[in-house]
């Protein structure tokens, strides 16, 4: 019986499909990282890193943040980076070009920056920089399902609905029932919205971001009648193959950016049926708009 609940133990402790609780705590002081490190670790806690991009959005979304700050992240001595916690690196937000060694010299740690080039991203640095930081702690879910105060429960792998975010279980596109009528494609493009509100949330633009892109997809649902229309609205198959959409790519926020705009574009010109004057023409127009805003703000 023993060796049967310690086996259920390891299982619910290792099985990173569980929900799991976590906050980030402010810290006053600068330090070099591995003195960061070690006061984090005499909290109970650790240098901020991220199991899932939903607890990287928790994290850029914090109240108070520092210019440049350390996060839980070093190459070891065999090159490969890893977390503070000894664990493989499962969420990225890399600055372009990024980890690099500058100079010559290894850059083994990592900072994030509210600098508006870098909108939250990361940079390899030397670990003998001075940096502010705040310290991520975790804790386990209580049997109903609750978190301690003051802390954000976590579901890794949900998969949220058409209208809903999986940032901090808030729906941000919530306008947006949930329909048979949208097709599988602009439920991903929705989805994918969300993700690159997570990786630019709490920079100037994100709200902005996320209005416009509500818009658009408020106006896909309203128009959509459950018909295809696309020959009623002048296409052809020709037109449909220059915007087709395979898949997304959420590890490249320029390129997801351009498979959204296709995505919203396919959808609108096969199922944009109803409203006044050509709804599918203004749609497209917004969704380039949108595009062409995240583009000159992100930097592609």
């Amino acid at each position: 019986m023993n060796n049967i609940f310690f086996f259920l133990v390891v299982v619910a402790i290792c099985d990173s499909s569980l929900p799991y609780c976590v906050k980030f705590e402010t810290q006053a002081e600068t330090k070099k990282f591995d003195a960061a490190e070690a006061h984090c670790v005499s909290r109970g806690g650790h240098l901020p890193f991220f199991k899932v991009a939903d607890e990287l959005a928790l994290f850029n979304n914090r109240p108070i943040k520092f210019g440049k700050e350390y996060l839980g992240y070093h190459r070891d001595s065999n090159k490969v980076w890893k977390t503070v916690a000894g664990t493989d690196l499962t969420v990225t937000n890399w600055y372009t070009n990024e980890p690099r060694d500058w100079g010559g010299q290894s850059e083994n740690c990592v900072d994030s920056s509210t600098e508006s080039f870098r909108n939250l991203t990361w940079n390899s640095i030397l670990c003998s920089r001075d940096r502010r930081f705040h310290c991520r702690f975790e804790a386990s879910i209580f049997p109903d399902a609750s978190c301690p105060e003051s802390f954000t429960k976590i579901v890794p792998n949900r998969e949220p609905t058409c209208n809903e975010d999986v940032i901090g279980e808030t729906p941000h596109y919530q306008t947006i029932p949930n329909n048979t009528m949208i097709e599988t494609s602009s439920c991903e493009a929705m989805r994918e919205s969300n993700n690159i509100y997570a990786n630019i949330a709490g920079t100037g633009y994100a709200e902005r971001f996320e209005g416009r892109m509500t818009k658009i997809f408020e106006k896909l649902e309203t128009s959509a009648t459950g018909e295809d229309c696309y020959e009623e609205n002048g296409f052809g198959q020709e037109d449909e193959e220059a915007t087709d959409v395979s898949g997304f790519d959420a590890n490249d926020m320029c390129k997801l950016n351009k498979q959204i705009n296709s995505a919203v574009n396919s959808y609108a010109r096969h199922y944009a049926c109803e409203g006044r004057g050509k709804v599918y023409r203004q749609i497209i127009r917004s969704a380039k708009k949108v595009k062409t805003f995240f583009e000159e703000r992100y930097g592609c």
